[in-house]
């Protein structure tokens, strides 16, 4: 015959289930800041790749992940 629960574990359950929502939007809150620091990153390099006197086009769109397509294509969409 099942056994209703007792309140202390109720009381475990409720705790382990807000430990793990804490833990939970923690990591949810890491996996933006990374998230947004790649993005940052990424924009920095394309600047700095996008002014650069040193290199030609075809190298910029390398660079720059904008040959996926090819090297046309990446030359395309720099309007070249």
């Amino acid at each position: 015959m099942p056994v209703a629960p007792s309140g202390t574990d109720l009381f475990v359950l409720a705790i382990g289930v807000v430990v793990g929502l804490i833990v939970g939007m923690l990591c949810y809150a890491l996996g933006t800041l990374v998230a947004a620091l790649g993005q940052q990153l990424q924009a920095n390099l394309d600047t700095a790749v996008n002014t650069s006197p040193f290199l030609d086009n075809e190298c910029r769109a390398r660079t720059m992940f904008l040959d996926k397509g090819g090297t046309s294509d990446a030359l395309a969409t720099l309007g070249l």
